[in-house]
């Protein structure tokens, strides 16, 4: 699940993220779980995932969590999902500990804690989830289970902008264009809002458009 997807800095609003399917590639009934899901036939899925699961496969058990988050082929459950997520945490699955995260930002089969939030953000961000990365940025850019700090949000956002998260990249343009968390800097506004263009923000097109506007040609050039 994706925490926040449609965060902007300008308008410092949020929407609930989604849940998403690591990288699924070292074993065949791992394979064949994520093509039936991929197909929405949540029951196959569930009979490749359940028995890696319940042997300690930190993947099957992450995917099995997203499943009863989500109500996918089985009732939706999250106590189910958070027992799941904590087992493929437990074995150190960056994904996993997002997703806890999640839930405790959402306040999903828990109470809404966002200091929890943050500790499980955390720990997947220090271990390189481009997500989680993304989503602590959030929260010490708002202030929420974390002192505000516009700083260390810049920090966190472009960790995940340097792995293509295109939000975390647009982010980063709002930032260093007004200057909010650091020196004011066009150049480095316009390197990350052309990132962000190219990953697919529509939202990043207009602000290079008024961007270039205040910049010297030889400005926008080096940020190219």
């Amino acid at each position: 699940m994706r925490r926040r997807q449609n965060f902007a800095l300008q308008a410092i609003t949020a929407g609930l993220m989604t849940f998403s399917i690591p990288a699924i590639a070292f074993a065949y009934s791992l394979g064949d779980g994520k093509a039936a899901y991929n197909r929405h036939d949540y029951r196959a899925a569930i009979e490749q995932w359940q028995p890696l699961a319940e042997k300690g496969n930190p993947k099957a058990q992450n995917n099995l969590g997203m499943l009863y988050q989500n109500g996918e082929g089985v009732a939706r459950d999250y106590a189910a999902a958070m027992k799941w997520y904590g087992m493929a945490a437990n074995r150190g699955n960056a994904e996993a500990s997002n997703n806890i995260g999640i839930m405790y930002d959402n306040g999903q089969g828990v109470k809404k804690n966002y200091a929890e939030a943050a500790k499980w953000y955390r720990q997947a961000a220090d271990n390189g989830f481009s997500d989680a990365q993304y989503n602590l940025g959030v929260l010490y850019y708002t202030g929420q289970g974390v002192p505000r700090n516009r700083p260390q949000a810049i920090e966190w956002f472009r960790k995940a902008a340097r792995q293509g998260d295109s939000r975390a990249q647009y982010n980063l343009g709002v930032m260093y264009s007004k200057g909010d968390g650091t020196a004011k800097n066009n150049v480095q506004a316009y390197k990350w809002f052309s990132h962000a263009k190219k990953a697919g923000d529509k939202n990043a097109a207009r602000q290079l458009a008024l961007l270039a506007k205040k910049m010297s040609k030889a400005d926008v050039d080096t940020a190219k």
